[in-house]
Order: structure tokens, then sequence, then C-alpha cells
């Protein structure tokens, strides 16, 4: 039987492989890019896979100069009144078949509106209608709990936004070789960081086990991240989750925080350091159960690992998320090879 595990550990491997295709991959989108001006990319996407463009939007706003929009695919079809016929639209579905994603591709067809389909089979219904497809590059994940979709959507979200940036002239060849220089040391780090997570859930597992109510906690990229970690956690370990963005962690949701239940704060050292470090000492003096995870530490609860990611540590800082649900999935007991409420088709349908 098939574990998260298994899956978690073959997103280094398809790291190198999203890195091998990615030019061949990008040609004809860079083709229609060079030729037309685009003042916007919105993404529209459900769960992890809006997550993951999430967690990419900072970067590519930084290195091409574009804005970035989010939108979940009900929103798009439900309450969406405006559409910019020069934005790029993205539509991210791992499998090619979530219902909605796919009437927003022929809505957007309708508008006279270019699509680019992200998905991991260039021969699903979405990718067949989309004006150009892009390989999610994961290949075929056995669990339906997402954590090698994620990272390689995470991967090629960050491509795009390089890619438009060098097609555009506001990087050099140099400069992008260089990103992809920086990208090809992560694979490696993932194996340690791990490795790092499972020696520190063996030193908190008990409290890990006994409170079954989390709160995740970052800043820009990392609270994308938090937001992967929230729902991966309340999809597999079946704990209660609440993501916050860092700053409005004390802006009210504080006065929630109780000792029974565990606080991550994600914490990058070159970014808001001060205010997330501040707010860890707060609540690992005032509450308890606060564990940091990222390139600092405090005390020996704390999950710390060195990132070499620069620009794209979102790959490394969600690995411990995975890791940990899985952890708690098989000590919990919770069979992650199937939903738990699988009779949910009889009332609603999510894909064809």
């Amino acid at each position: 039987m098939v574990k998260m595990i298994d899956c978690i550990e073959k997103i280094p491997q398809r790291i190198e492989h999203i890195l091998n295709i990615q030019e061949e991959n990008f040609r004809e989108l860079n083709e229609y890019i060079k030729d037309n001006e685009i003042n916007e990319i919105v993404f529209i996407a459900s769960g992890s896979s809006y997550n993951s463009a999430f967690a990419a939007k900072s970067f590519i706003e930084k290195i091409s100069g574009i804005r970035v929009s989010l939108v979940y695919p009900n929103n798009f079809m439900q309450y969406t009144h405006i559409y910019n016929k020069k934005a790029l639209y993205v539509l991210i579905s791992q499998g090619g078949g979530t219902k909605l994603v796919y009437e927003a591709v022929l809505k957007l067809k309708e508008l006279g509106i270019k699509t680019v389909s992200m998905t991991s089979d260039l021969n699903s219904k979405i990718s067949s209608i989309s004006d150009f497809k892009l390989d999610m590059g994961c290949g075929y994940e056995e669990l339906i709990f997402r954590t090698l979709g994620y990272s390689s959507s995470l991967l090629n979200n960050f491509l795009l936004g390089l890619n438009i940036a060098y097609t555009y002239n506001k990087i050099t060849k140099e400069e992008f070789d260089k990103y992809l220089e920086d990208i090809k040391l992560i694979p490696n780090n993932l194996v340690k960081i791990n490795e790092k997570t499972k020696e520190w859930y063996l030193k908190n597992k008990k409290e890990l086990l006994e409170n079954k109510k989390v709160v995740i906690i970052g800043a820009d990229e990392l609270w994308a991240i938090a937001q992967e970690a929230d729902i991966k956690i309340i999809e597999t370990a079946t704990y209660m989750t609440k993501s916050i963005e860092l700053e409005e962690a004390i802006h009210g949701p504080q006065n929630g925080y109780t000792k029974d239940m565990s606080i991550f704060i994600l914490i990058d050292k070159n970014k808001d350091f001060e205010r997330a470090n501040a707010i860890a000492n707060f609540c690992k003096n005032e509450v308890g159960n606060c564990y940091i995870v990222g390139d600092y530490s405090i005390d020996e609860k704390d999950l710390y690992f060195e990132s070499v990611g620069k620009d794209f540590k979102g790959l490394e800082y969600i690995t411990p998320f995975q890791v940990l649900c899985h952890l708690l999935s098989e000590d919990t007991g919770r069979d992650v090879t199937k939903p738990i409420y699988t009779t949910l088709s009889k009332y609603i349908s999510k894909t064809f």
C-alpha cells in the first residue's frame, strides 16, 4: 500500500525532472507572450493548487513586474464581473478534471481570452480545451491528499514567473540560469529536512498527538505555506486547523490561543524576523506548545533547518508539514488512501 511518505520522498526527483523539461514545457507559451502584452496573471484554482499559486505570487510579481491575482473557481464562475483581456489566465487542476475549472476555461474561451492549463495529464479534459498546456511534471500521484502535486505546482508557478520575466527582458539569460541553479540546490536539502522532521516529531510526539487544534502563522509566502499546511493537516490528521498571517495573529486571534493547541510559527530570518520572534516568544511564554519552523530556533521544541532555496524556499518550508501529516496519520490510524466521506459525490460532484 502506498503511503504519504512515499509520495513526499519522490519530490526531490520530480523537481529535477521539472527543471529538465522546463524549456520545452514553456516554449509555446513563451512564443505567445513574446508577441503579446500581458499586464496581469490570474490564477484560477482551488485547494492545494490555489495555495501553490499563492506561495509563488510574491516572487512572480517581484521578478516580472506584473500583478498576480488569485481566484477560486466558484468565485470566478459566480461572482466575477470584470475580465481583463490583457491578462494571462492560468488554470491549475492536478488531475485535469475539476468541473468548475473546466467550466472556467469554457467561459474564458467564450470571452475570447487565452487560457493556460497546468495539469499532470496533458490529455485531460481541461488541457484538451486550453490554448496552452503546461505539464505539472508530478506524474501520477496515488493519494488524493496532494504533496507531490503541490510541490510540483509551486515549482512550475515559480518557473512561469521566471519565463515571463526573461521573455520580457526583465532579467538576463545569466540571471535566469542563476535562479535555476538556486532551485537545483533544493532536492538534496529536502531529504535532510525530511529526516530532521522525523527526529523532531519523535521528541514532541506526545504533545502533537494530544493537541488536536492547530494554529499556523507566517508572513508573505510563508503565510501561503501556512495555508497549505492548514488544509493538509485537517484533511489527513483531521485536526481542527487555522492559518493566520503574521501580523493578524495578534489582532484578535491571540485571545483564542489555549494550552491545548499547537501553535506553529514559520520564521525566515530575512523577513519580518523581529515581529515573528516576538510573537513566538509570547506564544511560548504565555500560551505553551509553540513550535518555530524554519531557519531560527529559540529552544529544543523548535524545528530548525538550514534553507538553501533563497527565493524558492517555499519548496523547503512545506516539507515539515507534509512529513508531519504522514506521521500524525500513521499514529492516529487514519487511512489516507481514501476520503472519510466516500458518499460526497451523491450530493455534489467536484470532478467529471
